[in-house]
């Protein structure tokens, strides 16, 4: 979500409730298209430094691709990848790595080894240090 990226955290926020609202009028629950809403609140609630609330929107989002999708599918990937963010963020690392390690697993199946989503995972995997259960570049 280009706000997000931006940095315009309340302008994201403003139009995800609109997304969602919009949603509820037309589609049913769930729906593939709620893992990407509670995805980009996951990621909005992460920047905004709330991990408790972004780690149920991630487990929201997982639940419906895990319903709706291939078990190889990508959006597993990038979803486990949020959650192992996110875990890191609240310091968390080793649950951290076993959702990266998840992730990895999946992409392996989507995309070649120099894909940047894995070279993500192993990068962070690499700096991840499970002493500190944070990264070791902060």
């Amino acid at each position: 979500m280009l706000n997000i990226e931006q940095g315009k955290l309340q302008v994201a926020a403003d139009t995800l409730k609109q997304a969602e609202t919009i949603m509820q009028q037309v589609f049913e629950k769930p729906h593939p298209f709620h893992a990407i809403l509670y995805y980009n609140k996951s990621r909005l609630l992460l920047l905004q430094g709330k991990t408790k609330e972004a780690i149920a929107e991630a487990n929201k989002a997982i639940a419906i691709t895990e319903r709706f999708f291939e078990p190889e599918h990508p959006s597993h990937g990038d979803n486990y990848t949020l959650l192992g963010d996110i875990l890191v963020s609240a310091r968390k690392g080793e649950q951290a790595k076993a959702y990266y390690r998840k992730a990895d697993k999946i992409y392996q199946h989507t995309y070649k080894k120099n894909h940047r989503n894995r070279t993500y995972l192993r990068d962070i995997l690499n700096r991840l240090d499970p002493k500190q259960e944070m990264l070791a570049v902060f």
